[in-house]
């Protein structure tokens, strides 16, 4: 009796899942399919109404489905030639005859290919315009993407400084008039100033309505209490005059000093000379103690950034390291407490006590943080890494799931040095990222039973459902590594499918291939 066809292909929506379906059952009959398109407008041809569904494997054939609206197919056409097939209304097996016949004819494929000669359109001698043309295009698209995430920036900002202002504190640096600005550097340096004092009143009554001033304050001697300077006012001032790092420069990674991003003479000078209201201006000749095994080192420095926190200064400081071309580099130290920092004269004065830091590890620019992989994830990036390699592949094409985790772990551990030396240090995170995992993802196999469980059973029978599993369709990780260690699934493709180990051990537990249970037999 025919098997009742469960893939739907009555519209686009429906297609989708129904080629998902299909999908999996070509990767498993060994051809992979790279992508898939269903042509949602009906066609007819000898009284039979059909639609199309494309499918381009792995190896460049294209096979052609036309459908009827019962999911049965109609007709199939590999590349431009129709294929004669026997099960029109079961699609697993009418797929399997067609992932045969894509084999078969793989050779001839290849020569056809060799054969024809590719004729470049008049007036085209090279494709590097078109390359330059979609390269722009995208510049243009990111460059959008970035001004309207500026934007959203600037608007959370805004929205961040009302909230703050509520609450009685300053967000942002102040919106003030040139004149407001001297009243409030003035009133900084003393913490008072009396009404003589004052170089504009109107500026002065400004100041007073923003809360940044006090009037005639209680309790402060006579000579200090006409113009007080109030705790918002000095976050308003210290916002106001600071001055952040300039932007690292575009393009690709510049060199490293231990694990330091290095920049050039030019972009030191770009940043002073320049006045804050710390004891060290943007442009000034610094020293930073190092502390190490009771030994002091003065790291010759020069400051490009100051920020104000919690009534603190902290220093992004511009280190002398080495000299490229004619370009003296520099190392940029983060967010370095202004204890820490010294002048030449501080140094030959015993009076005055440097703050020493013990390490300069806490002083580099902040890496981005990765999520954590899966196991899942884990292993079919570990087979891509594998992958890349012929003479790695070569040699992993019948490896266990954990010698294929290992080649990639050496792969990371053998790059992420070089990385690091390189500067690339998005790069070298990454890599860590995956050798952390890749490492995690072992110590799960090497601790897995020796004999399936119930958990690993039930994770096998759900991938045999699917015939082919996407890695977020694995819902037990801990059962997967016990699948994987004992050689049931495998990863290909990206997908996880079921080996011949596994498919015994569905048929030892009662199952068949597809996840389902054997019919008892009634005695």
């Amino acid at each position: 009796m025919p098997v009742t066809n469960a893939l739907d292909f009555s519209s686009a929506s429906a297609a989708e899942g129904a080629l998902k379906k299909v999908k999996q059952w070509m990767v498993r009959a060994g051809q992979p399919v790279v992508a898939t398109e269903f042509i949602d407008k009906p066609r007819r041809s000898n009284s039979i109404t059909y639609r199309e569904a494309t499918l381009t494997l792995a190896s460049g054939q294209l096979i052609t489905l036309r459908v009827i609206s019962t999911g049965d197919i109609y007709q199939a056409v590999l590349n431009k030639s129709v294929v004669p097939i026997k099960n029109h209304d079961d699609m697993a097996k009418a797929v399997a005859e067609l992932a045969s016949a894509a084999e078969k004819n793989q050779a001839a494929f290849q020569k056809s290919l060799a054969r024809v000669k590719v004729a470049l359109p008049p007036g085209m001698s090279t494709p590097k315009p078109k390359m330059a043309e979609a390269l722009q295009q995208r510049v243009a698209e990111l460059d959008g993407q970035i001004a309207e995430r500026k934007a959203t920036v600037a608007d959370l900002q805004q929205q961040l400084g009302a909230m703050t202002d509520s609450t009685g504190g300053a967000s942002s640096a102040p919106e003030l008039g040139e004149w407001e600005r001297d009243v409030l550097r003035a009133l900084g340096k003393k913490g008072y100033l009396e009404d003589g004092q004052v170089s504009s009143k109107d500026a002065r009554d400004v100041l007073v309505g923003l809360g940044y001033v006090d009037r005639y304050v209680e309790g402060m001697p006579e000579d200090q209490r006409d113009n007080v300077l109030t705790d918002k006012g000095r976050e308003a001032l210290a916002m106001l005059d600071s001055v952040p790092a300039p932007a690292m420069p575009a393009g690709p990674e510049p060199m490293s000093w231990l694990g330091f991003k290095l920049v050039n003479q030019a972009y030191v000078d770009q940043v002073g000379p320049m006045e804050v209201p710390s004891r060290f201006q943007i442009g000034a000749d610094v020293f930073l103690g190092l502390g190490q095994d009771g030994d002091k080192m003065d790291i010759a420095a020069k400051v490009i950034g100051a920020s104000f926190r919690a009534a603190k200064v902290h220093y992004t400081l511009a280190v002398p390291t080495e000299v490229v071309g004619d370009q003296q580099m520099y190392a940029v130290l983060h967010d370095v407490d202004s204890v820490s920092v010294a002048t030449a004269e501080d140094l030959l004065d015993s009076t005055k006590q440097q703050l020493l830091v013990d390490s300069l590890e806490a002083f580099k620019e902040p890496q981005p943080e990765w999520p954590a992989m899966s196991l899942a994830v884990a292993y079919v990036d570990a087979r891509d890494v594998v992958g890349t390699d012929p003479a790695m592949l070569d040699s992993s094409a019948n490896a266990e799931a954990v010698a294929v985790l290992r080649m990639a772990l050496d792969v990371m551990e053998t790059n992420y040095p070089i990385n690091i030396e390189a500067g690339n240090f998005d790069q070298a995170a990454l890599q860590k990222r995956n050798a952390d995992a890749y490492r995690r993802a072992i110590a799960m196999l090497d601790s897995a039973p020796v004999a399936i469980s119930d958990s690993g059973l039930a994770q096998l029978v759900a991938i045999a459902a699917v015939s082919a599993a996407e890695t977020s369709e694995i819902a037990d990780q801990e059962a997967l590594a016990e699948l994987l260690a004992l050689g049931m699934v495998e990863a290909e493709s990206g997908l996880y499918l079921i080996t011949g180990k596994g498919i015994n051990a569905l048929d030892d537990a009662g199952y068949d291939s597809m996840g389902e249970p054997y019919a008892t037999s009634d005695d």
